[in-house]
């Protein structure tokens, strides 16, 4: 059997979303792409058609699940040369999918990353200005053509270069998410692993890996894409939108010092503080607003 191109890697909790989200990446592709999924508080899980299921009895976290994922894919299936890392609340309606992601990847070898939601501008123009805030990070302008592109910001329905995306669909090139420079030519980030292990071990659980990752790109002197996939978001449900995933939120979030807050707001605090003091040295930045 032919060595796949590209592999999709998800984290899921709920056994019905994972199959509806997996349905309509197969139905809509025009080729069988395998999925690495990260079976969170289910031991047991029936094995898949094509791809693995990894089960785990608790949660690990979103940024160790895809970290893991990712582990999985790249020994799995080495000679893989996309990785589509997307929230297991994605639904994929776009014709032949897998094909255009792949020419896409083809066409454009500066680009190391690529999505189907984001924005022109990662970081606030005062970012780095006065005392820390997390709002440092923010995105600016963002785009899409998800169902409802309008209730998020603009409906773009052309390609274009972006700075960062949203983290729901984050498609990498295998030597992108390995952490290598484009074409070598400058420093690659020194480590075993992917993008992901390093946020896991600087202590990332969740949340602003997808700034991050922009900024990877901006390291690395990758491009960042945007593709307008006909997709539909439900948001938050891989992880925030989760009561169970909340509750063990509440019990694994240490408390910050000066902070009041608790659970997954402690995820997000830390998220945020951990990616501005390794990156934000890279930020704020812009790409071309007009494409």
């Amino acid at each position: 059997m032919k060595e796949p191109r590209l592999v999709v890697v998800t984290a899921t909790a709920d056994a019905k979303r994972f199959g509806e989200f997996a349905h309509e990446l197969d139905f809509h592709a025009d080729g069988s792409v395998p999925i690495v999924a990260v079976a969170q508080k289910f031991a047991r899980w029936l094995p898949l058609r094509n791809g693995v299921i990894e089960g785990h009895n608790d949660y690990l976290g979103v940024v160790p699940a895809f970290a893991r994922g990712c582990e999985i894919a790249l020994r799995t299936y080495p000679r893989a040369e996309v990785i589509a890392c997307l929230h297991d609340d994605l639904l994929v309606s776009e014709p032949d999918w897998d094909q255009k992601l792949l020419a896409h990847f083809d066409t454009h070898p500066d680009c190391g990353l690529a999505g189907f939601g984001g924005a022109w501008g990662l970081g606030d123009e005062q970012a780095g200005q006065g005392i820390y805030r997390p709002t440092w990070l923010v995105r600016r302008g963002f785009m899409s053509n998800m169902q409802d592109a309008e209730a998020h910001g603009t409906r773009v329905t052309e390609p274009r270069k972006i700075a960062c995306l949203d983290g729901f669909s984050q498609v990498f090139r295998r030597t992108f998410l390995q952490g290598r420079h484009h074409n070598g030519v400058g420093p690659n980030i020194a480590f075993d692993g992917t993008l992901f292990s390093i946020l896991q071990d600087w202590g990332v659980m969740h949340h602003a890996y997808d700034a991050a990752t922009g900024a990877f790109a901006r390291y690395l002197s990758w491009d960042t894409w945007l593709l307008p996939f006909a997709v539909h978001h439900k948001g938050g449900q891989t992880a925030v939108g989760d009561a169970q995933y909340n509750e063990w939120a509440r019990t694994h979030a240490q408390k910050l010092p000066d902070s009041t807050s608790v659970g997954d707001q402690v995820f997000w605090e830390q998220a945020h503080k951990i990616i501005w003091q390794r990156l934000g040295h890279l930020l704020p930045f812009e790409v071309d607003r007009l494409g």
